[in-house]
């Protein structure tokens, strides 16, 4: 991406896409091995400290500046297995992955606006 066109917002919705993909594929390797025996499902305990990075944002003094300290920004992500549950309900999951779809297209829909809008603001204005 263009340095340019390169913002702490942008750099925020490349972070939870990534988190979101990390989700997408603990649930369907959960979906995966629903006949597996002895298998527990896996779940994502996450310890962002997402109001950290917000702070940080406030406080920096130049946009580049808060870029960088959004891409080092790396969110913890506790993977465990759900030790309460007998077996893998597959509704459970699949209820779950649909969630997660729909996460993952609302920050798409995101990116694609802010795009549109800094299309916009490069035109002037003019279509």
């Amino acid at each position: 991406m263009s340095l340019l066109l390169e913002t702490s917002t942008v750099s925020l919705l490349n972070k939870f896409l990534e988190g979101t993909l990390l989700e997408h594929k603990l649930i369907a390797n959960n979906i995966a091995n629903v006949d597996t025996q002895g298998y527990k499902a896996k779940t994502i305990k996450t310890n962002n400290n997402f109001t950290a990075v917000i702070n940080s944002l406030d406080n920096s003094h130049s946009s580049q500046s808060a870029i960088n300290s959004i891409k080092q920004w790396v969110p913890e992500h506790n993977i465990q297995s759900d030790s309460t549950a007998s077996k893998i309900e597959l509704e459970k999951e699949l209820a779950k992955l649909s969630k997660n779809v729909i996460h993952y297209q609302a920050i798409l829909t995101a990116k694609s606006k802010l795009n549109n809008m800094l299309t916009l603001a490069i035109k002037e204005g003019k279509s």
